[in-house]
């Protein structure tokens, strides 16, 4: 595996992970793309340093930005086949409407390559959700999340279990999590408002306590937010959201709480329960394991 922490090029605070996991023996291969960031707008300076470019739907992204851009071989391959991916979308349609987001525009798909490369000829499916937004005097729109599969030509089909296994146990570090959002709420904090002053004079000393104000003012207001939520009616779902996990009904041991992340769970004949990111084409499906598939 190689990759880890991705930071936006342009000077923002905002992160992803790019990661490649592969055979050496071989060429299976996942890789997880980093998010792109774009605006549309007739005024530059508006969109704060991201690229400009027209809005494009998943299809047209997956040709025109991720496979050109972080698969250079690609563009001497061809598009065997290109399918639209509605379910793909849809944790970030509930998240919109969760954080009160108004999306122009959010849809998913995946597309199917096959180019030459050292000599072989690889096979190399791309999946991408792109949506876009309405901002002040812009439109920002994002690609995220892409990543693909890839195997040589007639191999991908036997490759993807074990590449689909892999992609869905994929999670952050908590640890460099928790840091993170440590860090951005002293950041966040520092710039709420400015220092104040002894005497009309400002001195490093002054900073300092006004930065250690607004920042435990920020704390303790995410503390206040979070026990709000806590008290209503909807604590289990958002305990589950907050702590990564879903409940799924098993029809032989009743309500089981697991890792959250999966598109579809299944639980075979000895009770034991996995996790799928694969929407269509999914391994449990097409190569008949003997499994039952569960609904949170």
């Amino acid at each position: 595996m190689t990759g880890g922490v991705s930071w936006n090029p342009r000077g923002t605070p905002w992160y992803s992970t790019a990661l490649d996991v592969h055979n050496p023996q071989g060429g299976e291969e996942y890789r997880k793309f980093p998010t792109y960031m774009f605006a549309w707008t007739q005024y530059p300076p508006l969109a704060n340093g991201a690229e400009i470019r027209p809005v494009l739907d998943a299809v047209q992204a997956i040709q025109q930005i991720v496979a050109p851009r972080c698969r250079p071989e690609s563009r001497q391959g061809r598009v065997v086949a290109s399918e639209r991916l509605p379910k793909l979308a849809q944790p970030i349609l509930e998240a919109s409407r969760r954080y009160h987001i108004p999306l122009l525009q959010a849809n998913a798909a995946r597309v199917l390559m096959e180019y030459p490369l050292d000599g072989r000829t690889m096979e190399e499916m791309f999946y991408c959700t792109a949506f876009s937004y309405q901002l002040q005097g812009m439109v920002g729109w994002m690609i995220e999340p892409a990543f693909s599969y890839r195997a040589e030509k007639g191999r991908l089909k036997d490759a993807f279990p074990v590449l689909g296994t892999i992609a869905a146990s994929m999670a952050e570090n908590p640890q460099w999590v928790a840091a993170r959002r440590q860090a951005m709420s002293r950041m966040v904090a520092s710039a709420s408002r400015p220092p104040q002053t002894t005497a009309g004079r400002l001195g490093i000393l002054d900073v300092s306590r006004s930065m250690s104000r607004d920042q435990d003012t920020f704390l303790k207001g995410l503390d206040s937010s979070f026990s709000a939520r806590l008290d209503s009616p909807g604590l289990d779902a958002w305990s589950q959201a907050y702590r990564g996990t879903t409940t799924l009904q098993s029809p032989t041991t009743g309500p089981v709480t697991v890792s959250n992340g999966y598109q579809r769970y299944f639980q075979d004949n000895l009770g034991r329960i996995y996790g799928s990111n694969d929407l269509i084409g999914d391994p449990y499906v097409d190569y008949h394991i003997n499994a039952t598939e569960l609904t949170p």
